[in-house]
C-alpha cells in the first residue's frame, strides 16, 4: 500500500460549509482508472491513552465528497491494524444521503474502543472506478476519563489564537473554573499538564505541531482543544 492522497486545498472546494480554521486538506483525486487509494497514519500508541486512565477510543473526521459518484462504484473506508501484514476495515462510507448533488463536508464519529491500547496504524482507502475528488480534514482521537463518561460534560471550546506559538486564551465561563490543561499528541501520547491560569494558557516550550488538550474545570466537566502550535 502506498500513500497516494496529497495535501492540497483546491478552490472549489467549499470548505466554509464546516468553518474551517486551515486550508490545507488530505485531497484524493478523481481519475478515470481503476483507484485504489491510501492515506495511511504513522503507528499511535494508544497504550499511553489507556494508561492515562481512559477506557474508551473515538475517531471522529470530516470527510468531503459527492455522494452521487460513491455509489455503487466508488466508496471511502477505514482499516486499522495492529502490524504490517493485516489490514481491517471498522467502516465504510454509508450509502444514503439526503443531498446526493452537492459536494460537502460530512462529519463523523466511529469507536474504536476495541483498539485501545494497542499499537495501531489507521488508513483512508478510497477504492472504485470513475468516481470523485474526496478530502479529509480533522482527524482526532480522543477519550473520556473513566469516571466522568456518564455524568460530567465534554464538549469542545474555541481558543484564541489558533494556531498559536506562546499562549492561547481561553473563552469566559460563567459558572465554572478551569482548573489544568493535559496536552495530547497525534500519537496519543500526553505530552504534558499545565495549570491554566486566568483563562490563559502558556503554550511556549512546546514543541511545533497538532495537540489535542483536554481541560478540567472546577466542576469536574471536560473541555477540548484541538490547537496548533507554530
Amino acid at each position: 500500500n502506498t500513500q497516494t492522497w496529497t495535501i492540497s486545498n483546491q478552490p472549489r472546494v467549499p470548505f466554509r460549509i464546516i468553518n474551517r480554521r486551515s486550508t490545507g486538506s488530505a485531497m484524493c483525486p478523481w481519475s478515470e482508472t481503476t483507484q485504489d487509494e491510501w492515506l495511511i497514519s504513522p503507528w499511535v500508541q494508544t497504550q499511553y491513552i489507556k494508561e492515562s486512565g481512559y477506557n474508551d477510543l473515538t475517531l471522529e473526521y470530516y470527510l468531503g465528497f459527492n455522494p452521487k459518484f460513491f455509489q455503487p462504484n466508488t466508496s471511502i473506508s477505514i482499516m486499522l491494524r495492529r502490524d504490517e501484514f493485516t489490514w481491517q476495515r471498522v467502516w465504510q462510507l454509508p450509502t444514503e444521503n439526503t443531498n446526493p448533488e452537492t459536494w460537502q463536508w460530512n462529519k463523523y464519529n466511529i469507536s474504536l474502543d476495541g483498539w485501545l491500547g494497542d499499537s495501531v496504524q489507521i488508513a483512508f482507502v478510497y477504492t472504485g472506478v470513475n468516481g470523485d475528488l474526496a478530502g479529509l480534514d480533522d482527524v482526532i482521537l480522543f477519550s473520556d476519563p473513566i469516571d466522568n463518561i456518564s455524568t460530567k460534560k465534554f464538549e469542545e471550546i474555541l481558543v484564541y489564537p489558533n494556531p498559536a506559538s506562546d499562549v492561547i486564551y481561553l473563552p469566559e465561563t460563567m459558572d465554572d473554573t478551569y482548573i489544568h490543561a493535559q496536552f495530547f499528541g497525534t500519537d496519543g501520547r500526553k505530552f504534558a499538564i499545565k495549570q491554566v491560569e486566568s483563562n490563559l494558557l502558556n503554550i511556549s516550550d512546546l514543541q511545533s505541531g497538532f495537540y489535542f488538550i483536554i481541560i478540567t474545570t472546577q466542576e469536574g466537566n471536560l473541555r477540548y482543544i484541538k490547537l496548533r502550535k507554530e
